[in-house]
């Protein structure tokens, strides 16, 4: 299993979806970006994306950890700093 803890600047505006007929109910996303100036978008479900569309706003630092899986991380906890 890959894991991965990044700390990263939140780059664009944390968009929120509900997800009809699925594994999970609800999934928002963002981009960060890292000290090496690269992007990487970022994916939390149900209860980190509840979280993530109330708490996260864009130019925040945040700090999370998840899994990688494809080109995305998928995020089983964030903080913000």
């Amino acid at each position: 299993m890959n894991e991965v803890f990044i700390m990263g600047k939140v780059v664009s505006k944390v968009e929120f979806d509900f997800i009809y007929k699925g594994t999970h109910i609800s999934k928002a996303k963002c981009e960060i970006k890292l000290n090496n100036k690269s992007k990487i978008q970022i994916i939390g479900y149900d209860e980190i994306a509840d979280f993530m569309y109330r708490s996260i706003k864009e130019n925040q630092v945040v700090f999370l950890y998840g899994n990688i899986a494809k080109n995305t991380i998928i995020v089983k906890e964030v903080q913000k700093l």
